[in-house]
């Protein structure tokens, strides 16, 4: 799930539907479409929010994407330790 920058990043990348030139409403479906993307992505975005206010080594990180990928994970596994006990 993306939002609508990432549109045509290729096959598997799920983005709304923009809103056609001359501002055409969208169909009704399409809005649905629309509105699953976003909720979808809600759930991560939250994460990612919790993750940068409770771990302060994350919030300026410019390291490769895969090593971003492999730390925020370790920070979530220790983020759930930590809310079960």
């Amino acid at each position: 799930m993306a939002d609508k920058a990432y549109t045509g990043a290729g096959a598997g990348i799920h983005v709304p539907v923009r809103r056609p030139k001359g501002g055409q409403v969208l169909d009704r479906s399409t809005r649905g479409w629309n509105s699953y993307v976003n909720a979808e992505r809600a759930f991560v975005k939250h994460g990612i929010a919790h993750l940068k206010t409770h771990w302060r080594a994350l919030r300026r990180v410019s390291l490769c994407p895969w090593r971003i990928s492999a730390i925020a994970a370790t920070a979530l596994a220790l983020s759930q330790l930590e809310n079960r006990y």
